[in-house]
């Protein structure tokens, strides 16, 4: 089975992640929970929204399994959004996006609806908290 270079580089972060929740609930119990912010351009610069959300899906279930005491999420919010030039953008998505000239301002998140994404993943309900909704 191949696995390309970026879908690798999610399964090792997700990995070092979910290794990271598992010491600090050694250490401090179950009283652990985490903030993450899916649609933030500093993260996971320049995704696509699929395996974006795939790969969230994945960490907020396999981190559920370890009992933390919630998961927060951030909503989208363009006051957050990170702006750089074109330049700096991946080559398979300066081509993607047919950009010949450096263009200042592009946005590096990915707009999804975290909520209608991500919402779904748990049946507790005071597990999975939103923030930015309105």
């Amino acid at each position: 089975m191949y696995i390309n270079g970026a879908a690798a580089l999610r399964i090792v972060l997700v990995y070092i992640g979910l290794e990271t929740l598992k010491v600090l609930i050694e250490i401090f119990g179950r009283n652990v929970g985490i903030k993450s912010t899916p649609a933030g351009g500093y993260n996971e610069k320049f995704a696509f929204s699929m395996p974006l959300i795939e790969t969230y899906s994945y960490f907020i279930t396999e981190a559920e399994r370890l009992s933390l005491s919630h998961i927060e999420l951030v909503r989208y919010s363009k006051k957050f959004d990170v702006e750089c030039d074109s330049m700096f953008l991946p080559f398979p998505l300066r081509r993607w996006l047919a950009i010949e000239i450096p263009i200042q301002g592009v946005p590096r998140s990915t707009k999804h609806d975290v909520l209608k994404s991500y919402g779904h993943l748990t049946k507790k309900p005071n597990y999975l908290k939103f923030r930015n909704l309105t």
